[in-house]
């Protein structure tokens, strides 16, 4: 992940996993390593939210559609590689809807995800 202030920062996972399209997508993401954050670790067992497909574990709200992309939502606050593209630095004090990774309050210029 890179930030728009040229902040480079990693999360590095041993083993990366995703269940059937019948489990919904369900993640398991285990053995961090990074300078990040291990975000993931809260969204273990979470399945795939997206607009279409409400998984999240909140009865009344979409986290997906309210945070511009789908992703393994338990809480909509600690991780969304997956949301709305800022062209700019923007800061998110309290509800981040672009892409970002908690404990780091901006949003970034450039994220990969990469499976080996």
């Amino acid at each position: 992940m890179e930030t728009f202030e040229d902040k480079k920062t990693y999360a590095v996972y041993s083993e990366f996993g995703l269940s059937s399209e019948a489990g919904k997508y369900k993640l398991s993401a285990k053995g961090y390593s990074g300078d990040a954050g291990d975000q993931l670790i809260k969204h273990n067992d979470q399945m795939f939210a997206a607009d279409d497909a409400d998984n999240d574990s909140h009865s009344t709200y979409c986290c997906a559609c309210s945070h511009r992309g789908g992703w393994w939502f338990i809480d909509c606050y600690n991780a969304n590689l997956n949301g709305k593209y800022y062209y700019k630095h923007d800061t998110f004090p309290s509800n981040p809807v672009g892409i970002y990774w908690s404990g780091l309050a901006t949003s970034f210029r450039y994220v990969a995800m990469k499976l080996h």
